[in-house]
């Protein structure tokens, strides 16, 4: 049976006191309802490093035409109270009156609480890090991926805003949905339909920003972002998307820029290059214990994925075809070696590790491919992802194997469900891999299920979900787990000598929820690139 990624995965249709300055210390101020004042939006911070983070809000402007705001930030030791830097921001509507600062002379791993404050109403105040430096024994961060507002409440961002212990989360791509779909739990899109134009994609990002759970979540803990499709359109590349019809939505790359535009005015992140307003793909220090790499594997370099995964096509056994791009292909290959942390992590769109959903040989040896021009990887593992471009990904895999380059753990959203798996060219050969122990591998993945966006839960009762997982576990002998349905996010706990991923799932997307579970353990000791379980007690 031949199961395209994207049907077999179809998608169904702080609230916190504020603070205002007090002389070098911060005082508190009445707290007001965000939604009904000038912070409707909340606050936000992201992309930390030892000494810098950035602070994000957005204003709700007064009147028709509303002039430039200038808007006082601040920041301050936590627990204390003691001011350590304010200033004012400008904004207006050419940036949708959103405040991006980025907050420097910081120390090193150290918590604040920030605020903002306009004609003197106070932001809700949010949390936040900055990166440690030097020697770093522990980090812990959550990932989490593909929210979609009208198919579910997001229940999984709820719970990820109550743990205290995170130092941040990673959300791998699909913040925003661009379709029009109004789905089944009352919380139909704003326009109500599928979004193109720059004034689309910020009322989108506006409506998605009031969601109390999500503000919540990022009131909480610094978030590191990087876009996957859904942020501009189904499947898109450099230059177009699958979702993307000129004819009725007009030219790709206007669209393409406003999807950009609003990320950039919406999104708490720092851009790594001011003369390219496209690239995304950065790479943010953790001491000497981790190195993150953030990717792109969308609208940078990408070519366009093949229409197809039957096995008699061998588009992805093309040489050409492009992933990442040449630049950012060296940019990656050129961090990895340099990299002396005890850890690589690697956020990451679509699923790297190979793999099936059955139906046909997944892998056949080199030399029958070459002489019947096959597409390795079966007819199952998806047009979307990197087993549509073989080449790349067997180069990259590779690099990593003859530089000896250990201890590189993926982080994957996009696919809706929840994988963890060794990387490796070829699964079922011995010769390469041997999956007791790891043998051949030479990375971890470990891929979120979806926040809300839907997948065979939606579809199918529990007993037969759990027929289906076993049925990917027996014919893929590097996936160690997984879970084709329900909906949550990733705990990732990296320590020196090994690190710990624990999927949690929500008990329902249908209405809010304070309930959670840990659905599975595994661990990746030091040097191993090889995932084990580990039993929940």
């Amino acid at each position: 049976m031949r199961i395209d990624r994207r049907r077999f995965l179809q998608q169904a249709g702080v609230a916190a006191a504020g603070y205002a300055l007090l002389g070098t210390e911060v005082g508190r101020a009445a707290a007001g309802d965000p939604g009904a004042g000038p912070f409707q939006h909340g606050v936000a911070s992201g992309d930390p490093l030892a000494d810098r983070v950035i602070l994000w809000t957005r204003v709700t402007p007064r009147g028709p035409e509303p002039g430039p705001v200038s808007v006082r930030w601040w920041i301050a030791e936590r627990p204390s109270r003691r001011l350590v830097a304010q200033g004012t921001a400008v904004t207006d509507a050419t940036r949708d009156f959103t405040v991006n600062v980025d907050a420097t002379g910081l120390k090193p791993g150290r918590a604040y609480r920030y605020g903002f404050e306009l004609d003197g109403v106070a932001s809700p105040e949010g949390r936040t890090r900055t990166a440690p430096q030097g020697q770093v024994d522990r980090l812990r961060l959550a990932l989490v991926s593909c929210s979609s507002l009208p198919a579910g409440f997001f229940n999984a961002y709820a719970r990820v805003a109550e743990r205290d212990e995170l130092d941040l989360v990673v959300h791998v791509g699909d913040y925003i949905y661009e379709s029009g779909s109004a789905g089944s739990v009352g919380r139909a899109p704003e326009p109500p339909r599928e979004i193109v134009t720059l004034g689309d994609y910020r009322t989108r990002y506006a409506q998605y920003r009031r969601d109390p759970d999500l503000q919540a979540a990022h009131a909480a803990h610094p978030w590191v972002v990087v876009w996957d499709d859904h942020e501009s359109a189904n499947d898109s590349y450099e230059d177009g998307a699958a979702g993307h019809q000129p004819g009725s939505e007009g030219p790709w790359e206007a669209r393409k820029t406003a999807a950009i535009r609003a990320y950039r005015e919406w999104m708490p992140i720092r851009w790594p290059d001011p003369d390219d307003p496209v690239r995304i793909w950065r790479e943010l220090p953790f001491g000497d214990l981790v190195d993150l790499i953030m990717l792109d594997t969308r609208l940078y370099g990408r070519d366009q994925a093949p229409g197809t995964t039957d096995l008699n096509d061998p588009s992805s056994n093309d040489p050409s075809r492009r992933m990442l791009g040449e630049r950012q292909e060296a940019w990656l290959k050129e961090r990895l070696a340099a990299s002396r942390a005890r850890w690589r992590v690697v956020g990451n769109q679509t699923m790297i590790s190979p793999h099936h959903y059955g139906g046909g040989l997944p892998y056949l040896p080199e030399q029958v491919t070459e002489t019947g021009k096959l597409r390795q990887g079966g007819t199952n593992e998806g047009a979307d992802n990197w087993g549509a471009y073989r080449v790349e990904r067997d180069r990259l895999i590779a690099f990593l194997r003859e530089r000896r380059i250990r201890d590189t753990i993926v982080l994957t959203g996009d696919i809706h469900t929840a994988w963890g798996a060794d990387v490796v060219e070829d699964p079922l050969t011995l010769a390469t891999y041997e999956p007791i122990t790891g043998r051949g591998s030479v990375a971890v993945e470990l891929v979120t299920t979806s926040v809300t966006s839907n997948n065979l839960g939606e579809v199918l009762p529990r007993p037969v979900v759990e027929a289906a997982n076993a049925l990917v576990l027996a014919g893929n002998p590097n996936v160690d787990y997984v879970d084709l349905g329900g909906h949550g996010y990733v705990v990732l706990d990296i320590g020196r000598h090994e690190a710990r991923a624990e999927w949690w799932q929500v008990p329902t997307i249908l209405a809010p929820s304070a309930g959670e579970k840990r659905a599975a353990v595994r661990r990746v000791r030091a040097g191993t690139n090889h995932l084990e379980r580990v039993l929940l007690g």
